[in-house]
């Protein structure tokens, strides 16, 4: 856990914010603990957009388009790229936390498929595809209205 003491973008009042934790400890509500804004500035703000209701919001979806093998080979060709125009330097990835004998691989799709961003968890011993999503806005009907890029 970490509270750290922080300033109001608005008011500048000094108050504790908890920037991290599984507990909470505050006796500010989680809601008006924000990074920027003070918890009655905070207050406001969310106060001032209960009203305004959603359009849209930003989910992963399974993604049926492509396979294992295409993932891989996408992945792989990125890291020839990487190499080339990098001067050699390794390709640094976000490191997710998995099972053991799984690995996950995100990558802005190729070819057809440049619109997308998937994220692809396998078993690395057996090749087995667990699930492979990709990132999508939807509507509040929960259809798709676009596919995201990372």
């Amino acid at each position: 856990m970490r509270i750290v003491i922080v300033y109001c973008k608005n008011c500048g009042a000094e108050y504790m914010w908890q920037a991290s934790g599984n507990h909470w400890t505050l006796d500010t509500p989680k809601e008006y603990n924000d990074e920027e804004y003070c918890p009655t500035c905070k207050r406001a703000i969310v106060d001032a957009l209960a009203p305004i209701q959603k359009k849209s919001f930003i989910k992963w979806v399974e993604a049926d388009d492509v396979d294992l093998s295409t993932i891989k080979r996408w992945y792989s060709e990125m890291l020839e790229e990487r190499k080339v125009y990098a001067g050699g330097w390794p390709y640094m990835k976000r490191i997710f936390a998995t099972l053991p004998g799984h690995d996950t691989i995100h990558i802005q799709g190729r070819e057809e498929y440049a619109d997308k961003f998937f994220h692809c968890l396998f078993n690395t011993k057996t090749e087995e595809l667990i699930s492979l999503t990709t990132k999508v806005r939807v509507d509040m009907n929960d259809e798709i209205l676009e596919y995201l890029k990372d």
